[in-house]
């Protein structure tokens, strides 16, 4: 009897180290689609930018013309986090430079990027001046 008792337990603490409880995806931030990235330009507008990379996820009072775009993924099961980083300058409400961070996919290449804005024109009105 104490036997069968040993092999029961044996068999339950062996079973818990195959079973992991699920663990959902985390993911915080704006999505950032390299596609997108790569399509701003210097001289676009503040409203363009917002169009193509959405509302940003950080707005510096002290530094109006700097736009922070953090997008961080963490896999329930891996537990690895993916972390991507795109801060975009403006300097006279226009893109002066797009700086990527860590974990950010390499620029498309030239081609790439010339296929891509063959198959898909974003036009935005300019905003009314005051």
């Amino acid at each position: 009897m104490r036997k069968m008792w040993m092999v029961a337990l044996a068999l339950t603490v062996a079973g818990c180290s195959i079973v992991r409880p699920y663990r959902a995806d985390l993911r915080q931030g704006n999505y950032i689609d390299d596609a997108a990235v790569s399509e701003v330009k210097s001289g676009m507008t503040r409203d363009q930018v917002r169009y193509l990379l959405g509302t940003p996820l950080v707005v510096d009072t002290f530094r109006p013309d700097r736009w922070d775009y953090v997008y961080e993924f963490i896999s329930g099961r891996e537990r690895k986090p993916e972390m991507r980083k795109v801060t975009v300058f403006f300097e006279q409400d226009v893109v002066a430079r797009v700086e990527r961070g860590e974990g950010a996919a390499q620029p498309l290449s030239e081609e790439e990027q010339a296929l891509r804005a063959k198959n898909r024109v974003i036009d935005v009105p300019e905003p009314a001046k005051k």
